[in-house]
């Protein structure tokens, strides 16, 4: 399988738990909460994105490698725009309508305001309810056109010191 991530600084990748899982352990740190690690990563300076809370409604650009639909191999990098449709209250999740796929978890999730990183790709949910989530209304009652709700974990994400 392959992921996405963000880099943070010179050694640091924010990426999705479940992503982190497939490398060994010792080259990742999984946050207290949610589906979010960040891996350990010998490389050049860079500069760290600015963070901060998603906002509800905020447009957002969503970046990953995901996996074609058709094809099941690896695209390239997707940029896709949505925005935070609900953020769930007491859970480190936001409901988000950018359309992805398999292979963009650990994705980041940017403002399009500002350009700050609000959240990573975690999840892309075909079926209703979701019980670990809460319940989805039924396909006919969303509020956008979309076969299932994508969610991201939502800044700042606690125990990992990428808190802004």
């Amino acid at each position: 399988g392959w992921g996405s991530g963000v880099r943070l600084d010179a050694q640091h990748v924010l990426t999705a738990r479940h992503v982190a899982e497939e490398f060994p352990e010792g080259l990742w740190e999984a946050a207290d909460e949610g589906d979010v690690a960040v891996l350990v990563y010998p490389g050049d300076e860079a500069p760290a994105p600015p963070q901060r809370a998603p906002r509800l409604g905020e447009r957002i650009v969503c970046a990953g490698y995901p996996a074609d639909p058709g094809e099941g191999e690896q695209q390239g990098l997707a940029l896709v725009g949505g925005e935070v449709a609900q953020l769930l209250p007491e859970t480190t999740k936001a409901r988000i309508t950018c359309p992805i796929y398999y292979g963009a978890s650990g994705g980041p999730v940017f403002a399009e305001s500002d350009g700050a990183l609000v959240g990573i790709i975690v999840a892309f949910l075909t079926y209703h309810p979701a019980p670990e989530l809460g319940s989805s209304p039924p396909v006919s009652q969303a509020p956008v056109p979309y076969d299932g709700w994508y969610y991201m974990e939502k800044v700042p994400f606690k125990g990992i010191g990428t808190s802004p």
